[in-house]
């Protein structure tokens, strides 16, 4: 992951600073002046993980900085995570995972920033601009489940996991 100078100050600041930053931020101020954006290496995750480690996750500098795009999907373990169910409040500052069930993988990470809505970049519906707050009902609504479960997006059956990490 590649940090902006600003972004960095945050990274070396004390824990208190960081959980501070990390609320502004899940309140909408601007992510890039933190992290470079590069659409192209799956920025979402790089966003998830940064704001799990403000937010006080227990991730490392080192794992922080050495770390990129679809590599942390398997450190934020998604599918460990509890399943959504397309209508409870998400926990707050909690990384949300969008798994595609036929291509079997995550395609997509946000932040649940309170009640059912998230932030995320990239993910079009599911989160395009950081300063888009997502109401989750609205972008996967509830009637909309299928049989099993599953969320229906773009045409394509998707679960919502919430990482414990």
């Amino acid at each position: 992951m590649h940090f902006t100078g600003y972004g960095e100050n945050f990274v070396r600041s004390d824990r208190s600073s960081q959980f501070y930053r990390g609320h502004q931020l899940a309140a909408a101020q601007d992510i890039s002046d933190h992290v470079t954006i590069d659409v192209k290496d799956g920025i979402c995750y790089d966003i998830t993980a940064y704001m799990r480690f403000l937010l006080g996750a227990g991730i490392s500098e080192h794992t922080l900085r050495g770390t990129s795009g679809q590599n942390w999907i398997p450190l934020l373990n998604f599918k460990a995570g509890e399943l959504w169910n397309g209508y409870s409040a998400l926990p707050y500052g909690r990384a949300i995972g969008f798994y595609d069930v036929k291509a079997g993988h995550i395609f997509h990470s946000a932040v649940a920033v309170g009640d059912i809505y998230i932030r995320s970049i990239n993910g079009r519906t599911l989160g395009q601009n950081w300063s888009d707050r997502i109401d989750l009902t609205k972008a996967l609504p509830y009637m909309g489940r299928n049989r099993e479960g599953n969320f229906t997006h773009q045409k394509k059956p998707i679960i919502v996991y919430i990482s414990k990490v």
